[in-house]
């Protein structure tokens, strides 16, 4: 752990005990439901768990998948509500990426960025996918985030998923505050689009977790130099396009 973030008194492993798995769920339904309880489901077996913690206690996790090159997505957390038949691995699904409120969240994200980095490093990794929710159900309430992914950072091409939910909600490409904008989107999906990340052309409202989401992707080869080295050597900004 660089001295910036071992200063912040952060330590990052793999959940490898049922304590780890519970710890994890507990942070997930706290920061999806807003409540006591877990946040379970079957993908999770098949998955390894990212706790990011401090001075003992968790306050950061993300879920991780890792496929090999050739891999099929389709049967995966994002591939239950976009059609992913068009991509194959090596690739990393990215999913129930949780931070606990407080302070230091910079730090925490930066320190999750780097262990992520590592796992992209270990397996020769050429993307990075998944669904980037924003909380509750009403598309207006981040008008200007989604104009500005609409007009800046949507996909093109065969590579550009659709959703099988008929539940969506198509980005506009109408005004937009882009100061309000950043402020709008969750800070992972930020660090994603400094990296040049890109995401879908619809959003999909999931009822059952009073959220939305839209599907997000980061192709490793596109990352700027000088950002894979600062999350390679713990130092620079990570969180802000």
């Amino acid at each position: 752990m660089p001295a910036n973030l071992a200063n912040a008194k952060l330590t990052c492993r793999f959940a490898d005990r049922q304590a780890d798995f519970t710890a994890c769920q507990s942070l997930r339904r706290l920061s999806f439901f807003g409540d006591d309880g877990l946040d379970a489901d079957q993908f999770d077996p098949l998955s390894q768990h990212l706790m990011v913690e401090r001075d003992g206690g968790l306050v950061c996790t993300m879920r991780l998948r890792v496929f090999a090159d050739g891999d099929q997505l389709t049967n995966t957390y994002t591939g239950s509500f976009y059609d992913l038949s068009a991509l194959y691995g090596p690739a990393i699904e990215v999913g129930r990426f949780c931070l606990k409120s407080g302070r230091g969240q910079a730090d925490v994200l930066r320190a999750a960025l780097m262990e992520l980095t590592r796992l992209v490093d270990t397996h020769q990794v050429a993307f990075l996918f998944g669904c980037t929710s924003f909380a509750g159900n009403d598309p207006a309430v981040f008008k200007n985030a989604f104009g500005l992914l609409a007009d800046k950072f949507q996909g093109q091409g065969a590579l550009l998923p659709q959703p099988l939910s008929d539940q969506i909600y198509i980005t506009p490409c109408g005004e937009y505050d882009p100061t309000a904008a950043l402020r709008e989107m969750p800070p992972l999906l930020r660090s994603y689009l400094a990296m040049n990340g890109w995401v879908g052309d619809k959003v999909i409202v999931d009822k059952a977790m009073n959220t939305m989401h839209i599907f997000t992707c980061l192709d490793v080869a596109r990352v700027p130099e000088a950002r894979a080295k600062a999350l390679r050597e713990g130092v620079g900004p990570v969180s802000q396009p």
